[in-house]
């Protein structure tokens, strides 16, 4: 069993993925205060995810405030359930932990 330092919680938020360039679309799963799971559906041409990247995910709560955060890729995998062609789980680790970020996650 993996160790965390924070308990997960489960979501579903509609997220934006910022790297080579491009935004792309995802949903967050799963958060915590240190990291979260993003799956995202990306585009045919994106070559440079990797784990070690650092790059931005914007979302907003439900009670309609916008976070923003720099984030580290852990890891990315295609997902290999889905029917979309490129859609991928990559896990994030969130490098620079915001107040209003912290206490949206404490509210879940």
């Amino acid at each position: 069993m993996e160790n965390r330092n924070f308990k997960r919680t489960d979501c579903k938020l509609d997220a934006v993925l910022y790297f080579d360039g491009k935004k792309h679309k995802g949903t967050i799963e799963n958060m915590s205060e240190d990291g979260l799971l993003n799956m995202v559906v990306l585009e045919d041409n994106v070559t440079s995810l990797a784990p070690g990247m650092i790059t931005e995910i914007k979302f907003q709560t439900p009670s309609g405030e916008k976070i923003d955060l720099i984030c580290f890729i852990a890891w990315a995998i295609k997902d290999p359930d889905q029917t979309a062609e490129n859609k991928y789980d990559i896990g994030l680790e969130v490098l620079l932990r915001r107040p209003k970020y912290t206490a949206f996650v404490k509210s879940l």
